[in-house]
């Protein structure tokens, strides 16, 4: 299903992308280290300004929790002097979601989620050929997060900084 799911998005942001002139498609295969994929579509508004929406999935171990999870996000990026268009040093802001959920060796579930906005900034690389390179790094606050276990237990985790990163290869249509 989640395969399935990723298939279907990466389909979408290529299709969608290949609508318009200026439309990148990207991936951030670091995530891959972390037990994550992320893919990311951005479409360029003018040579100063683009909106970028992202997918995540993870599969991860903490402890004895196995979790399965999705993320959403949305970024608004204006770029400081491009020469491409689109390109060179940026600024950010973004609103990003995560849920999922996770099983414990004593068969304990867990569900959580997420929600997180902050500002952050970046650099691109835009090769005449399209090939593209997108680093980043944001901090934000959590606006809203919570865990709840099946054995009754909720917990609210109250820690309020959020990290948002990017080392992302792409193409530009």
């Amino acid at each position: 299903m989640k395969k399935r799911l990723f298939a279907t998005a990466a389909v979408a942001l290529f299709v969608v992308g290949s609508a318009f002139a200026q439309f990148e498609v990207k991936v951030n295969p670091i995530g891959l280290l972390f037990g994550g994929l992320s893919v990311s579509g951005e479409y360029i508004l003018n040579d100063n300004m683009g909106v970028e929406a992202s997918l995540r999935f993870a599969s991860n171990t903490f402890a004895d929790v196995k979790t399965n999870g999705f993320g959403a996000g949305a970024a608004y990026k204006y770029y400081f002097s491009p020469e491409n268009g689109a390109d060179k040093f940026y600024v950010y802001g973004y609103l990003n979601y995560a849920g999922g959920k996770g099983t414990s060796s004593t068969d304990v579930t867990l569900t959580y989620s997420k929600i997180a906005a902050g500002f952050g900034a970046g650099y691109k690389w835009v090769a005449d050929s399209g090939l593209l390179f997108d680093i980043g790094f944001g901090i934000g606050r959590n606006l809203n997060s919570n865990w709840d276990w099946s054995d009754g237990g909720s917990t609210s985790i109250n820690f309020p900084i959020d990290i948002d990163g990017k080392l992302a290869i792409g193409w530009r249509f």
